[in-house]
């Protein structure tokens, strides 16, 4: 009966080499709540710095047709918190408001896929990379970005399932 946890976002391990592009996969659940919107804060390793997209092609999200979504990356690592991604969206943002909203399945969504530059030094190699969703984020802004789902103009927690990725050599 606890709305907290019936919600949760994870992300799916993956793998890539020194240099390339490392491909990331977003999941929603929230059961049986319809989700207006969410914002998600993940800090990662500074030796990826995502690219500023989120691709919902064949996703729920373009299902639906999300009306806004927004990815903003804080990839410097000198700046004092570390490196961190943050995703917004909304589903229904824009007049005339329908009042769209992520269907809720009993199951896991993909709501997206994010891609991560790997640095180009071979040190890297084999360094396993940490990403976890973390309250708090403020990416390259200034204001704390919260894990959070939109139900019913309400904001609710999530339960987490972190991933990681894992830098390998060059193929």
């Amino acid at each position: 009966d606890d709305p907290d946890c019936q919600n949760a976002f994870k992300c799916d391990d993956s793998q890539g080499s020194v240099g390339d592009q490392i491909k990331v996969d977003l999941f929603l659940f929230a059961f049986p709540n319809q989700v207006q919107g969410f914002s998600m804060a993940i800090s990662h390793c500074c030796e990826i710095s995502v690219v500023e997209t989120l691709d919902i092609t064949d996703t729920i999200l373009e299902a639906i047709g999300a009306e806004f979504v927004s990815v903003r990356g804080d990839n410097d690592p000198d700046d004092g918190d570390g490196c961190e991604t943050i995703v917004g969206v909304l589903i229904d943002a824009l007049p005339p408001f329908d009042g769209a909203t992520i269907p809720p399945l009993p199951q896991f969504q993909k709501v997206g896929t994010l891609c991560y530059d790997v640095t180009d030094d071979q040190d890297a190699c084999g360094t396993v990379c940490p990403l976890e969703f973390v309250d708090g984020l403020d990416g390259p802004g200034k204001v704390p970005v919260k894990n959070l789902v939109s139900v019913s103009n309400e904001s609710l927690n999530v339960q987490i399932l972190n991933c990681q990725v894992t830098i390998v050599g060059r193929e």
